[in-house]
């Protein structure tokens, strides 16, 4: 009755919504009404059974159980009550390249955790729903960011205009004027150590430094650094004690900057940087927890006349140690699967990597190769302008039967609108998989994969999208005739041009009647150079029958975009992997 009361409710004025959907938009009365079907009927019936002297341990459990499998849900309701099969978040999980992932050296505010894909650094729960998670948890949170964005907003969006390490521009001592009193566009490379450290003997950063990630797990980062002058390195992690630095295997004294961060200073020329952490405690105290939980679980369960909890404490002892010992979640392969290629691939061979910059590539005879980062929806570009590179190199330096193009997922696995683009273009060839990296061969298709076509190219006009028009072109698709298409995927492309570097969204707007049911909204990117864009959306995804999808191209930010060719395609397959 609760259950009925608290639903009923929000049925009047949410029609085309689902159960999951009323339910996670529910008032908070309503919340605790839900919650209370169970867990008054759970109370009323351990009552009884108690009173009667029938509360043994078996009912006792399954009524603890059912409680909290209702309540843990409803309590954690924003990820755990969701109509997401869980299929669809596999298809996110085997989507993203497994870490821990080189960061790259792009500005933080640009890595935020803005719902359209996972970051490397964490995954967060709300990502894999698709949903929003506060910028910045995820990628770079320090022991005293709130500190930091509440007190100094300034000095803390100045941090955010930095990639995960950098170069000090200016060093000046930590004080309350110094820090509120810096400009984010004049100096965002401003440090401040804390009071009582030296500031002075720092050069400022040339355009020359060079500052470069080049191996990271969750416990160290090696950066390579080239500098001018005697500089100061930040690195943009939380300063937790533990933390250690050395400058070509050299220990040096870690600096505290920006209120949170670390820093190092680094003599002029060529040096190779490793931050490393050591737990000091943690791992004495996890053996000791151990020792004492066991030692305990087995004093209780030797005297027992069964053999059930004995078994029970051995299997819970096994599974603790395997996941000790034996699960090696930092296991490379990637360099096994290139060197087995080295062998395979012939001397003339174009080859693509797919990489975060840590992977070795394949050089022999005339190979050439090109390096790329395809792990980001709006790289899809970027990637066929290298893929018709390497095409066209091989058509000049090799006849047209010794021509090869070989792709390798190496660090990365290229991401589904990526996989999309080639897969339109080339056929592919699995030739081998270790671990997360695969090798493909690539051959120039003759025609696009077969599907349903729902709004086909205009190459002869272009449309511009702006501040004051920021809506390009676009269909209406009624969902009913993707009933077919459900395990397959809608694939938007066009070909975007822009005067300078540009982001744009496709969105995917469900409605049922004047309601929008659902709604998402998929990044693509546009630079100086016209290339293709795409975007990809598991039908199942947003299929439900009776409602339409609205497609449409958006200039969210108000950039200067043009738009060519725009198609939106249904195709029998999904893009998560080869």
């Amino acid at each position: 009755m609760l259950t009925i009361l608290a639903l009923n409710s929000e049925a009047a004025t949410n029609d085309g919504i689902s159960l999951f959907e009323r339910m996670r938009a529910m008032a908070y009365p309503n919340r605790v009404l839900l919650g209370a079907s169970i867990t008054v009927p759970v109370l009323v019936v351990a009552l009884i059974a108690a009173w009667r002297k029938r509360l043994g341990f078996v009912l006792l459990l399954g009524l603890v159980i059912t409680e909290m499998a209702w309540n843990t849900s409803l309590a954690v309701w924003n990820n755990a009550v969701s109509d997401m099969h869980p299929n669809w978040v596999q298809r996110r999980l085997d989507a993203l390249s497994e870490g821990p992932i080189v960061p790259e050296s792009l500005p933080l505010n640009a890595c935020d955790d803005n719902g359209h894909r996972l970051n490397h650094l964490a995954h967060a729960t709300q990502d894999y729903l698709g949903g929003f998670s506060r910028n910045g948890v995820n990628s770079f949170w320090l022991r005293h960011a709130m500190e930091l964005e509440i007190t100094y907003p300034v000095l803390w969006n100045a941090m955010a205009s930095n990639p995960v390490a950098y170069l000090a521009e200016r060093v000046a001592p930590w004080s309350e004027g110094h820090a509120r009193a810096i400009t984010v566009e004049r100096e965002s490379g401003m440090v401040m150590l804390m009071d009582g450290t030296a500031t002075d003997g720092f050069a400022p950063r040339t355009v020359d430094d060079r500052v470069q990630i080049i191996g990271f797990d969750r416990n160290r980062f090696t950066i390579q650094c080239e500098l001018a002058g005697r500089g100061l390195l930040v690195l943009q992690q939380s300063h937790y004690p533990g933390w250690g630095v050395s400058v070509d295997g050299h220990a040096q004294p870690l600096l505290r900057a920006n209120l949170a961060a670390m820093a190092v200073a680094v003599p002029q020329g060529q040096h190779e940087v490793v931050f490393s952490y050591q737990k000091p405690v943690v791992p004495y105290l996890l053996v000791l927890s151990l020792l004492v939980f066991f030692g305990l679980l087995f004093a209780l369960a030797w005297p027992s006349a069964s053999w059930l909890p004995r078994c029970g404490a051995f299997i819970l002892l096994g599974m603790t140690l395997w996941s000790l010992l034996g699960n090696n979640p930092n296991r490379e392969e990637t360099g096994d699967l290139l060197q087995a290629a080295q062998d395979r691939l012939p001397d003339n061979a174009s080859v693509i990597l797919n990489d975060d910059g840590s992977s070795p590539m394949p050089t022999q005879g005339d190979m050439v190769g090109w390096r790329l980062r395809a792990d980001e929806p709006t790289r899809a570009g970027i990637a066929w302008s290298v893929l018709e590179a390497a095409t066209a190199h091989r058509t000049t330096k090799a006849p047209a039967a010794d021509r090869e193009l070989h792709w390798f997922d190496a660090a990365l696995k290229a991401d589904p609108a990526v996989r999309a683009m080639i897969l339109d273009r080339w056929d592919t060839q699995v030739i081998a998989r270790s671990g997360r990296s695969t090798h493909l061969s690539l051959t120039p298709r003759t025609e696009s994969p077969s599907g349903k076509s729902f709004l086909e190219p205009d190459s002869t006009t272009t449309r511009w999208l702006h501040h004051d028009s920021p809506f390009g072109g676009g269909t209406t698709i009624a969902l009913d005739s993707l009933a077919h298409f459900r395990r397959g995927s809608l694939v938007i492309d066009l070909m975007a041009v822009a005067p300078r570097n540009a982001r744009a969204m496709i969105v995917i707007e469900r409605k049922a009647g004047d309601r929008t049911t659902d709604y998402r909204a998929l990044p693509i990117a546009a630079d100086p150079h016209e290339r293709p864009a795409y975007a990809v959306q598991p039908i199942d995804e947003v299929w439900r029958p009776g409602e339409v999808l609205k497609i449409y191209l958006w200039s969210h930010q108000g950039d200067s975009i043009s738009e060519r060719a725009l198609r939106v395609r249904a195709l029998p397959r999904r893009f998560h992997s080869w």
